[in-house]
C-alpha cells in the first residue's frame, strides 16, 4: 500500500478511501482486492504516466479479472502490454490507416487512456468480425488479443466498476461491523 500510495502520489490518509473503493468492487464483482492490488502492482506507475487513476486501474482489471477468472496480476501485465503497444507508433499508425482511429490528441500527444480505450470501444462496436479481430491482432497480438477484446466489448460495464469505486459508502466499516 504505500508503493501505492508513493506511486500515485495518494497521501496515506486518503488510503482508507482507496482501500474502500476496492472493497465495494471486490463486494459487487467478481474479483478480490488480492486481484486488485497485484494488478496495481503490475501496471501502476505506467498506467499513472498514461493519464490512468487507480480507480481507473482497478475497474479494467476487475473487469479482466472478474470476466475472464484469469488472476489480477495477469490482468495488470495485459494492461500494461496494451498499454506499451497503444505508444507504439507502428500501432499508432495502423490504427489511424485502417481504422480511422487516432490515438494523439491535437497537441499531438499520446490520448489520456481512458480516453483512448473509450475510442477504441465506440470504434471497435462499428467493425466487422474481420476487422475486429485485425485490431485486436494490431493492439493486443496474439498474447493480450483475448484480454482486449473484453476490456474493449464491455466498456460499459469497466465504467460501471469505476462508478461502483466513487459510491459514498463506507464499506469497509459495515465490514468490519458484521
Amino acid at each position: 500500500l504505500i508503493a501505492i500510495a508513493q506511486n500515485f502520489q495518494v497521501p496515506f490518509s486518503e488510503m482508507q478511501d482507496i482501500l474502500e473503493s476496492m472493497n465495494r468492487l471486490s463486494n459487487q464483482f467478481n474479483v478480490t482486492n488480492n486481484d486488485l492490488l497485484n494488478g496495481l502492482a503490475r501496471v501502476g506507475p505506467l498506467a499513472k504516466e498514461v493519464g490512468l487513476s487507480l480507480r481507473e486501474i482497478n475497474a479494467i482489471t476487475g473487469t479482466i479479472t472478474g470476466l475472464t477468472g484469469r488472476p489480477g496480476q495477469e490482468a495488470g501485465s495485459s494492461l500494461k502490454s496494451i498499454i506499451t503497444s497503444l505508444a507504439t507508433p507502428t500501432v499508432q499508425e495502423n490504427l489511424k490507416t485502417l481504422f480511422d482511429i487516432d490515438v494523439k490528441d491535437q497537441t499531438g500527444e499520446l490520448k489520456d487512456f481512458s480516453d483512448l480505450i473509450g475510442d477504441l470501444a465506440i470504434r471497435f462496436g462499428e467493425l466487422s468480425k474481420a476487422d475486429r479481430a485485425q485490431l485486436l491482432q494490431i493492439v493486443g497480438k496474439k498474447q493480450q488479443a483475448a484480454r482486449l477484446a473484453v476490456v474493449l466489448n464491455n466498456f460499459v460495464l469497466t465504467q460501471a466498476n469505476y462508478l461502483r469505486q466513487l459510491q459514498d459508502v463506507n464499506t469497509v466499516e459495515e465490514e468490519n461491523e458484521r
